[in-house]
């Protein structure tokens, strides 16, 4: 089973640059990518340890959790990322080959990274990545100061990861 999530929530909605909200547009992607993936789960916009809960009650072995983010540093920096749970080699995997559709779509291609709270392994790894009991990955197509390219990248880099992730339902 496939897992989409939109990150943040209505309530703390993460970062914002002239009119763009992260939660609201990685809400656009979940809903872009479900009408692709019909059979997806789509995860509620709640609060992070209940969106885990509601993953981790309905996860089988072999599923597969993302969730959409869009970065936030400085205006000029750009570019996608993928983060995996720290040590997961069947995450890394995957991480790779989502990481390469969304660089098609979004450069400059920052990479995977492990994913660790603050970016610091001494703090711990992020709680979506760690909390959630199947392979779990964090998505960051781009930072959210590239209002346009998020807008305009949406649906051909969507089509590019549900061609992908269609191996992940059923």
């Amino acid at each position: 089973m496939l897992f989409l999530s939109a990150g943040h929530h209505p309530a703390a909605p993460g970062a914002a640059w002239r009119g763009l909200i992260e939660h609201t547009e990685a809400v656009r992607w979940v809903r872009e990518l479900s009408q692709l993936l019909p059979t997806a789960m789509v995860v509620p916009p709640v609060p992070l340890t209940q969106k885990i809960r509601w993953i981790n009650a309905r996860t089988h072995p072999g599923d597969l959790a993302i969730e959409i983010h869009f970065n936030a540093a400085t205006p000029s920096v750009r570019g996608s990322e993928t983060l995996y749970s720290p040590g997961a080699q069947r995450g890394r995997a995957i991480a790779a080959d989502i990481q390469a559709i969304l660089a098609k779509h979004f450069t400059p291609d920052r990479g995977i990274k492990e994913g660790w709270y603050q970016q610091d392994p001494s703090k711990g790894r992020l709680a979506f990545l760690s909390g959630t009991h199947c392979t779990a990955l964090i998505l960051e197509p781009e930072f959210i100061y590239n209002t346009d390219g998020i807008r305009n990248g949406m649906i051909p880099c969507c089509a590019d990861l549900a061609a992908f992730l269609r191996r992940f339902t059923p």
